[in-house]
């Protein structure tokens, strides 16, 4: 899934942690990349979104390096 933390679909964190949540269990992995290549969305270091993911929207599936 393509990520980004400035973007209208920000909230998108919290439907696909309930999903995680949901059916991690049964095999379901989501994994979350930012990206800054659509207009300049994910403007932090990688580091930064993760902080910030998980403490707005309690994202504990994998985020990984920022792609741009």
């Amino acid at each position: 899934m393509n990520v980004a933390s400035k973007c209208g679909f920000t909230p998108q964190y919290a439907g696909l942690e309930g999903i995680y949540q949901k059916y991690k269990d049964r095999g379901l992995v989501i994994l979350g990349f930012p990206a800054n290549n659509f207009g300049g969305q994910s403007p932090a270091r990688t580091r930064k979104s993760k902080t910030f993911c998980s403490l707005t929207y309690q994202v504990t599936f994998p985020l990984y390096a920022k792609s741009r």
